[in-house]
């Protein structure tokens, strides 16, 4: 029988309380009713969803990264995540983050989580990485796979180039 040797979580709704980071974000800068407008198109196919998360992004274009990062630092972790960090670290399994969510989320949860537990945390995100320079600007990756490594200063490769 193989042994286990890697752990893929989903962030939003499964490590945090939160299960929209991007709805989230919206509640607390007081813009969920125009970007809930955003997100009704969406799911009527009226837009794509990078138009979506662009026009989600450009709600947000005056507000200092410094600002979002702070909303951010209060999310709550779901009971147990640091516990289950420690032991799947015990156990010598790699973990990954998996996440369609606010980069600034997946970034947390790896730094905190990841020292809590001294453990290597990598990222794995799918169809888009928003980039908060801040001034509410969208980039994304090909809608494909991307494996990012446990350091978000490092660059994405394609999980096809291994």
């Amino acid at each position: 029988m193989k042994r286990l040797r890697l752990v893929v979580f989903d962030v939003d709704g499964t490590l945090i309380r939160i299960n929209s980071s991007w709805r989230f974000l919206h509640q607390k800068l007081g813009t969920w009713e125009r970007g809930s407008k955003y997100a009704d198109q969406f799911f009527r196919g009226q837009i794509s969803y990078e138009d979506w998360a662009k026009l989600d992004a450009s709600l947000w274009k005056h507000t200092p990264l410094e600002r979002v990062q702070k909303i951010m630092d209060n999310i709550p972790y779901t009971d147990s995540t640091c516990e289950v960090a420690t032991l799947l670290k015990n156990e010598g399994l790699k973990v990954v983050l998996l996440s369609a969510g606010l980069s600034v989320v997946t970034d947390k949860v790896s730094r905190e989580i990841g020292a809590r537990a001294g453990l290597s945390l990598y990222w794995c995100k799918v169809v888009i990485i928003l980039i908060f320079g801040f001034g509410g600007r969208f980039e994304t990756n090909s809608p494909s796979l991307f494996l990012c490594s446990n350091h978000p200063s490092q660059t994405c490769k394609h999980a096809s180039s291994d």
